[in-house]
């Protein structure tokens, strides 16, 4: 049968809405953080290769140590002839670069970097130039600035005038987008003007720019010039873009003031996401325990835990690029570079995705440790319900299949006990107990007395010190963890006595997830729903049921897989009478119709009547109780004076105490 399976992890984080807003805060703020940082830091890191990446050249030839474009160590024009001289050049021009002071109108100075392009040859300005013309630099002293410096330069339009070290240059052009790592304005002239406008004489060129001929590369035309200029620098234009990027990245230490600001993003945005979902575990810790009880393995709830941690990460990596554009476009609206690459995008997406994961592990390790004895509030389980599963002896793996003959549930000689800072507590000392198919068992005791403790035994949730526990013929004794989880998943429901549906969930899918734990029974969940009479409430959640509505929600969830064996702790104990006799009719129509072994403990004197079997359970043995008459309930309730049953003090504050009818019939 195909069933959609329920998507739990999502359920519960909107559920938790506030924690999902903080969650999904924590990580926008890390990705628009992360986002910024480092796309200054990339806007920066691409100008600083802005001529590398479009000049049209395949080799660069520079003076010896040069370790970025717009510090250049300078080279004799001879280098540019030796160049040309070589047969796999196709053309070669140099690049003059240096450094000036532009006078401003009021006054005061403003340091520029000088470009120098060949009055005639294959070098180009690689940016687009208003006006086109202005392009060719024939104007003599004719300088092109970008347009986004001109403010800065106080050029207020083509035509205007100024002075570059003495000499008088006039502005003939703009540039769209030409910006330098350094943040000097660039500056860009003919190379015969460049030389007299410099701050200081470099005594050569800054570089010669080398074309390959057709069939060559530029690996191999680089390899051959290495060869022949031995005492300068030879590179490829990616050699040389990757030196120059690392140099401001590594060498000046700005890449790892950006690196650490990212990473603080992330580790804040993490730390966020990793409270949220630690704090969402620990609210659900009962619910967790439920599944454990029900047979959900480990694995089932760690990805739980991370797929909510995937929905946080993905979702607010998605909201947090959504955000960064409009800060973006503020960013370069002010003049500061800002570019985000594709690598950039991704990189930050796995990183995204890996801190939340990171975020995952005290969660999910909360979760290993949880035991599922923890949903029984109930006596004896104060001093530790720690599972310590014995190593010696032989285990088995526990099989389900077609019950063994003999009793649905036995229990032989079975002691439990509990240390604590001052001692050791001997809860069950030899207890015994039998429940055969289609029959309801009741096991009464006073608050204290060990009920829980024997219930959590029966199922598998503790380990017994001593003792058998068979299951259809199998001792739990003689298994494993996954031979009894697997015996808890295909033969045992259990119904808690805090009912402890998932609040994020439906009827139908908190039945549901019981089925995706267990496997499919002989009926479906909407079948299982309408059989506890909640056909018409399958669409409710937990909080527009009434206690009686909860608790049959429950039982139908113990139905999921079809066990035969039902575990139930104190089902009525915050019910009202009429409710409390609705469950207990529905329990017994569970034994006696569907041939179904049911146990219920509890000290609620309204369920006696509805036994097929009673015990007592007092001082940590349990005594077969013949007759449960009226003079027994006035035992009970602490009315008759017949003390040798042991049963003075039963019954809690708030319990309704009758006599009652017999409502099972028996």
């Amino acid at each position: 049968m195909n069933r959609r399976r329920v998507p739990i992890a999502l359920r519960n984080l909107l559920h938790s809405r506030r924690r999902l807003v903080a969650a999904l805060a924590g990580v926008i703020f890390a990705v628009v953080l992360v986002n910024i940082e480092i796309g200054i830091l990339a806007g920066f890191i691409s100008n600083s290769s802005g001529f590398i990446d479009r000049m049209p050249a395949d080799v660069w030839v520079t003076g010896k140590g040069t370790k970025n474009f717009d510090q250049p160590f300078a080279i004799p024009e001879t280098v540019l002839h030796r160049v040309r001289s070589v047969p796999e050049v196709a053309w070669a021009e140099d690049l003059f670069v240096s450094w000036s002071h532009w006078k401003l109108k009021s006054g005061t100075q403003e340091v520029v970097e000088i470009i120098g392009l060949p009055e005639r040859g294959s070098l180009p300005i690689p940016w687009e130039v208003n006006p086109p013309e202005a392009r060719d630099l024939r104007e003599p002293y004719g300088v092109i600035i970008d347009e986004a410096e001109a403010a800065r330069l106080e050029v207020t339009g083509i035509g205007q005038t100024s002075e570059l070290m003495g000499t008088r240059v006039k502005v003939i052009g703009f540039t769209k987008g030409l910006r330098s790592f350094t943040t000097a304005p660039y500056v860009i002239t003919r190379m015969n003007h460049a030389l007299g406008m410099t701050q200081l004489n470099i005594g050569g060129l800054g570089y010669v720019l080398v074309k390959a001929r057709d069939g060559v590369s530029g690996r191999a035309l680089a390899a051959k010039l290495k060869e022949r200029l031995p005492g300068y620098d030879v590179m490829t234009g990616t050699q040389f873009r990757n030196r120059t990027w690392g140099y401001w990245l590594f060498g000046t230490g700005v890449g790892s003031g950006f690196f650490i600001s990212a990473l603080l993003g992330f580790i804040v945005g993490g730390a966020v996401v990793g409270q949220v979902l630690y704090a969402m575990v620990m609210e659900q810790r009962p619910e967790f325990g439920v599944l454990k009880a029900m047979g959900s393995e480990n694995t089932r709830l760690r990805n739980m835990v991370a797929t909510q941690a995937m929905i946080i990460g993905i979702t607010g990596y998605v909201l947090g690029m959504l955000a960064t554009i409009p800060l973006q476009m503020m960013i370069v609206s002010v003049g500061t570079p800002f570019k985000l690459f594709w690598q950039l995008v991704a990189g930050g997406f796995l990183m995204t995705v890996g801190v939340c994961a990171a975020a995952t592990v005290v969660p999910v390790l909360k979760i290993y440790a949880l035991e599922p004895a923890m949903v029984f509030r109930g006596e004896g389980l104060s001093g530790g319900s720690k599972r310590a599963r014995r190593t010696s002896g032989r285990r088995t793996a526990g099989k389900s299949g077609s019950p063994e003959a003999g009793p649905a549930l036995s229990l032989h000689g079975i002691c439990r006990g509990f240390a604590y800072a001052g001692g050791r507590a001997e809860v069950l000392k030899g207890t015994d107990l039998r429940v055969e198919r289609g029959e309801l068992v009741i096991v009464a005791g006073p608050s204290g007395s060990g009920k829980s403790t024997l219930l959590c035994v029966m199922g598998g949730l503790l380990e017994a010190d001593r003792g058998s526990i068979r299951v259809f013929g199998r001792d739990l004794m003689e298994m494993d963890e996954d031979g009894i989880q697997r015996v808890r998943r295909s033969d045992i429901g259990f119904v808690f006595q805090n009912i402890y549906l998932m609040p994020a969930l439906t009827a139908l899918e908190n039945v549901r997830i019981a089925s995706d734990i267990k496997g499919s029974g002989r009926r479906s969940e909407e079948e299982l729903l309408g059989y506890v009479g909640m056909a018409g409430m399958a669409r409710k959640r937990p909080a527009e049921l009434s206690g009686g509505e909860k608790q049959r929600v429950a039982i139908a969830r113990a139905l999921a897989g079809d066990p035969q064996v039902i575990l139930a702790d104190e089902p009525t104990a915050s019910l009202d009478t009429e409710n409390a006799y609705d469950v207990m009719d529905l329990l017994s129509r569970l034994a006696r119709n569907d041939s179904r072994a049911v146990v219920v403990v509890t000290h609620d004197v309204r369920l006696f009547g509805y036994a097929d079997r009673m015990y007592e359970l007092e001082g940590g043995l349990t005594k077969e109780v013949e007759a449960y008459d009226e003079e027994y309930v006035s035992v009970f309730n602490g009315i008759g004076s017949d003390a040798s049953l042991g049963l003075s003090g039963w019954g809690g504050e708030g319990d309704l105490v009758c006599v009652g009818e017999d409502r099972a019939g028996g």
